[in-house]
């Protein structure tokens, strides 16, 4: 075979491959791009996979309402009487929902209560002489209480209260 007869057989040849030849490209496009989806879904997915979601929740202290002082109004049951003094309520040291109310009974006593929702309650305790429990209702920004003092040392009968109480 001389040059111009191996040019022709070529040339022949590849007329005859031409069509399978592009649609080997074609495919191979089609394959590429499917392939380059599939990979950017995978390098998305691992990325999101790997990541940590941090969701950060404000601490919230049920106590920090009602913390701040407070003039009372008292009515004493046993003595029929009238009496308006401070308070101040601040966090207790103990658990969450504890708080200690400084000069209660106008006696200068802190007695410990716990907060449990829209209540107050003020545990039976003894304080410098004074047997103290009752209970109060949180409504807004003012607090009625429902308490019993019993004065040990002088074995006075036991005062039975109501006092509301108004944030100042």
């Amino acid at each position: 075979m001389n040059g111009l007869e191996i040019l022709n057989h070529y040339w022949h040849n590849y007329q005859r491959a031409k069509p399978a030849f592009g649609l080997a490209i074609v495919l191979s496009s089609i394959n590429n791009t499917v392939m380059k989806t599939k990979l950017l879904l995978l390098i998305i997915t691992s990325l999101l996979i790997s990541c940590d979601i941090l969701v950060v929740e404000p601490v919230y202290d049920s106590r920090d309402r009602i913390i701040g002082t407070y003039q009372i109004e008292e009515y004493s049951q046993t003595y029929n009487d009238n009496i308006r003094y401070n308070v101040y309520i601040r966090k207790g040291f103990g658990y969450r929902t504890e708080v200690i109310i400084e000069n209660f009974y106008n006696a200068d006593v802190d007695v410990i209560a716990e907060i449990v929702g829209d209540k107050i309650f003020i545990s039976r305790q003894i304080v410098h002489g004074y047997e103290i429990e009752g209970v109060g209702t949180l409504y807004y920004d003012e607090i009625r209480f429902t308490y019993r003092v019993r004065d040990n040392y002088y074995n006075k009968p036991t005062d039975f209260c109501e006092a509301t109480a108004w944030l100042r």
